[in-house]
């Protein structure tokens, strides 16, 4: 268990740097689904202690195959094109807090 949560930290890290390495919002941007999927792989695998649920949201319009995005709220929030198509996108996956914080 050890092992693989060093090997998914350092991805985590380094997405996060990619994020803030990014220069201005479009950049941001682009490099944020990266980090999406890394964060969501994480609070699938080992959980997490809240008690409100995180969702998965996708955005089917941003590049050429979407892109997601994890919010708590129900009502779509869209941050990659922000106020322009704020309720772009649907809600595809959501996770309840875990018990034990040891994952699904």
């Amino acid at each position: 268990a050890h092992a693989a949560w060093m090997a998914d930290a350092g991805r985590l890290r380094g997405a996060f740097a990619a994020v803030a390495a990014a220069g201005d919002l479009a950049a941001r941007r682009a490099v944020f689904q990266p980090l999406t999927a890394k964060v969501w792989d994480a609070l699938r695998r080992y959980g997490y202690r809240d008690d409100r649920p995180v969702r998965l949201f996708h955005c089917p319009m941003y590049g050429s195959k979407g892109a997601d995005w994890i919010q708590r709220a129900a009502t779509t929030s869209n941050p990659y094109y922000g106020a322009a198509m704020l309720r772009c996108g649907s809600q595809t996956d959501s996770l309840t807090a875990s018990d034990d914080g040891e994952g699904r």
